[in-house]
């Protein structure tokens, strides 16, 4: 995402940024600059079995067994985050966040500040910083010792974005040059990452060493389109990549007909040098939601009104399922069934699982025709636990397990400005959840086993 590509994210960024150059001055930055890279412990992964070049928090099997009994909510923080994504929680449980804060200015009424924090695992605060005027930060990535995040800075004359990773006392440790927008982040194979900077005319994508911040190569690919649910490419096994969402206008398109109702999007492969594989039409016009590699090198995803296993090697359909739903994929289990959401035609919100032939093993209903959030945790135990409007529920093949409810997390299930449920596992049957809200404040909620 660029200045070339503006999405409505990146336009609110902006304005929360403009209105803080005129923040009084004095804000505490970062303490020290290393300039040194990561070492190999810094760089461990946080304990999942993550797919590379797909948010993990949306597709993440974690290494360890679910809460066998139903958690107490040990502590609740009230936090203004400004995005749903903008917290992390590493391997020891710490919780990152960015918050925004009120602050006097001597020149007009307060105006908010964002706020970096790092939580202990018991909700404690570690320690906070708060940012320079005219900043603001969205986490991007957490290692074993490090928090990367994307930092945008708008000043009078110019606006500038980079990537900075900091440790775990929030000391710099190394920062990109000037990405000219880019925010959506996977992480890859070999301690990379890789991000967004598409323009309106093509896909063009930074790759850089998650250990120093070099910028290692720029992917040029077909243009992905901001209707798709992921934008970042796929690294396929043999380090090549599989984009999504170049347009392929409708033939029979309308004068009157948007973008999205009147043209679809495509799934192509790619090698490593950019040489295109084969590239097929998902009649989907309205995105691709997070697809999922399989062992046996297929991709499994979801669209509009069907779900479909493609085969990587050629594109070949293996199966493809239409039923009138809107599907969306979230993981593989550990016995590598593939855990759907979906929404039904009768506006019924659904969690499916599915076997590898697409064949239905088992699926939920939500309680309620609305459904809270993109994540789940998917346990190696194939149990699952997700967040809705009622609250709290792991769930298996033979049914709920245990549930917390809106009531016991201080909720009310009718507040139209609830959105978005984030949950991370942690170690030692902990779980940290966040629920964010449009107008209200935020909350992040720290589960534990009881003793």
């Amino acid at each position: 995402m660029n200045s070339g590509k503006i999405s409505i994210k990146y336009f609110v960024l902006c304005v929360i940024a403009f209105s803080m150059i005129l923040a009084q001055l004095g804000c505490t930055s970062f303490r020290k600059e290393s300039n040194r890279s990561l070492s190999e412990s810094e760089l461990a992964e946080p304990p999942g079995n993550y797919q590379q070049g797909v948010n993990m928090h949306l597709t993440g099997q974690v290494q360890f067994s679910a809460p066998r009994e139903k958690p107490i909510i040990e502590k609740t923080i009230e936090a203004n985050m400004q995005e749903p994504c903008d917290m992390m929680v590493d391997s020891k449980g710490c919780v990152w966040f960015n918050s925004a804060t009120k602050e006097k200015s001597s020149i007009l009424s307060p105006v908010s500040l964002s706020v970096l924090t790092r939580l202990n695992p018991d909700g404690s605060i570690s320690w906070e910083k708060k940012l320079k005027m005219g900043v603001i930060i969205i986490p991007a990535l957490v290692c074993e010792g490090a928090l990367i995040y994307h930092e945008l800075t708008i000043g009078l004359k110019k606006v500038d974005d980079r990537f900075i990773c900091i440790d775990l006392a929030g000391n710099t440790i190394w920062r990109t040059e000037s990405l000219n927008g880019g925010v959506d982040v996977s992480r890859l194979s070999n301690d990379r990452f890789i991000c967004d900077i598409s323009d309106n005319n093509k896909g063009n994508y930074n790759i850089y060493s998650l250990s120093d911040g070099k910028l290692l190569g720029t992917l040029d690919l077909p243009k992905i389109d901001t209707s798709s649910e992921l934008s970042t490419p796929v690294e396929t096994p043999d380090k090549g990549w599989i984009s999504f969402g170049e347009i392929i206008p409708h033939e029979n398109q309308s004068t009157t007909e948007s973008k999205y109702e009147s043209n679809f999007e495509t799934i192509g492969r790619y090698s490593s040098q950019f040489k295109e594989i084969w590239k097929i039409n998902t009649e989907s016009r309205y995105g691709i939601a997070s697809p999922i590699l399989t062992n046996d090198n297929a991709l499994i995803f979801g669209g509009e009104k069907f779900l479909a296993k493609i085969d990587i090697n050629d594109g070949n359909i293996i199966w493809k399922k239409t039923d009138g739903s809107k599907y969306q994929t979230c993981g593989i289990m550990s016995n590598n069934e593939i855990v759907i959401r979906y929404k039904d035609e009768s506006g019924g919100y659904f969690l499916k699982v599915v076997d590898q032939k697409g064949n239905d093993a088992w699926k939920w209903k939500y309680p309620c025709n609305f459904e809270l959030g993109e994540a789940v945790i998917i346990y190696n135990d194939n149990k699952i636990l997700f967040g809705d409007k009622e609250g709290l529920n792991l769930i298996d093949k033979n049914g709920r397990i245990w549930g917390i409810s809106s009531r016991e997390l201080n909720v009310n299930p009718d507040d139209k400005s609830l959105y978005n449920w984030n949950l991370h596992p942690a170690p030692d049957d902990r779980v940290i959840a966040s629920l964010w809200s449009w107008d209200k404040m935020s909350k992040i909620y720290f589960l534990k086993s009881p003793d």
